[in-house]
This record gives C-alpha cells, structure tokens and sequence, in this order.
C-alpha cells in the first residue's frame, strides 16, 4: 500500500488502542493517514465484522477458562523479575528491560509498547499477547502545565527537543488555556506516540 514502517506503527497503534477498525471511515482518524492516501487504499480495505452471537460466545469462553483458573495473566505494570522471566521468550535480559522502560514510561498502556525495546520482536509479542495483560490505571501520569523539564525530557514520547516547545507554549499560553491537547495542536509530539502520549500527560 506504500505505508513506510512509521506509518504501519501508527495504524497499528491505532487499532490497538481503539479496539479494531469497525468501518474503513475510521482510517481517517489515524493521524498519518492522509485524505489522499485514504481514497488510494480505500477500494482495497476489507473490514470483518463479527456476529453478535460470536462475539458473545468468544467472551463466554474466555469468562469460563479464566474462572476456572485455566488462564493466568501477567499483569504488565506490577509484574516483578520472576514473573516476566516465566513467560515464553522473556529471560532475565528482557526482564530487566522491561521493568527499566516501564519506570522510565511511567507504566506501560499497551503490551505493543515492549516493541520499542530493543531486540524486542514482534514474534516476542505473538509469544507473549495472550498470557499479559495491562492495567492503564496503574499508570504514573505527569501534569503536563507543572512538570519540571527534567521530567519532560527524560520520558521516551517527549525528549529534549519538545521539552523546549512545551516550555515556550506553557510560557505564552493564555492563563487556564494550557493542556496536553493545545500541545497536540502545535505538533510537538511525533505522530508515531499520539496514540499513547494521552495516558502519561494530564
């Protein structure tokens, strides 16, 4: 379709986080996804819908097995060294990186984010997506309009160069108009970490 890697990322990302796509329509809402890219691809999109009836059947069943005790998550934002070293594919190397991007993230939003670690695959995640899980509140989230620019710069979706645009738009924003959304507006973020940047900043 002539989407480059940081494109597919971002779709993917998308699709993560919004639960799939329900219409082709919904394509328009991905950020790197041009008006003009979109009626290229558009005759080519197919998008599954599920029946109802399937849809409640499969979360019967995943009900049943986890009440029966069948199924153990790991929970990404509390796990400890241990646990993630018993998950297929994860030693003590990728344990510890784990655990040292979770601190530096603040928690992680999604199992997709381990892929920003290095060396960590997507065939890691296909080991590994249906033995996790992700606890979004246990997230530590930073007040974007009071947050000392070491704290800016040293979380990996922000760095030094937007930690200086945050801090000249803080500085000329109208009073009670600064937030995570007119920093959105000014482009400061890198498109690739919109679809995470809203569960760390508040």
């Amino acid at each position: 379709m002539g989407f480059s890697q940081r494109q597919a990322k971002s779709i993917i990302n998308f699709r993560e986080k919004s639960g799939g796509f329900k219409t082709p329509e919904d394509l328009k809402k991905v950020y790197v996804i041009s008006d003009e890219m979109y009626a290229k691809i558009l005759p080519f999109v197919k998008i599954f819908q599920p029946e109802c009836n399937n849809l409640t059947q499969t979360a019967t069943n995943i009900t049943e097995i986890k009440a029966k005790g069948k199924v153990s998550l790991t929970e990404l934002n509390e796990a400890d060294s241990a646990q993630l070293v018993a998950l297929p594919g994860i030693g003590p190397y990728f344990a510890r990186k784990i655990i040292g991007y979770r601190h530096k993230l603040g928690g992680f939003a999604s199992e997709y984010q381990l892929t920003e670690i290095y060396g960590f695959d997507q065939e890691k995640i296909e080991m590994i997506k249906e033995l996790v899980s992700v606890d979004t509140l246990k997230i530590k989230k930073i007040k974007i309009d009071t947050a000392s620019v070491k704290s800016l710069a040293s979380h990996p979706y922000i760095g030094d160069y937007a930690t200086n645009a945050i801090i000249r738009l803080r500085k000329v924003a109208a009073e009670g108009t600064f937030c995570l959304a007119l920093i959105i507006r000014n482009k400061i973020i890198k498109p690739e970490n919109l679809s995470y940047i809203k569960y760390y900043f508040e």
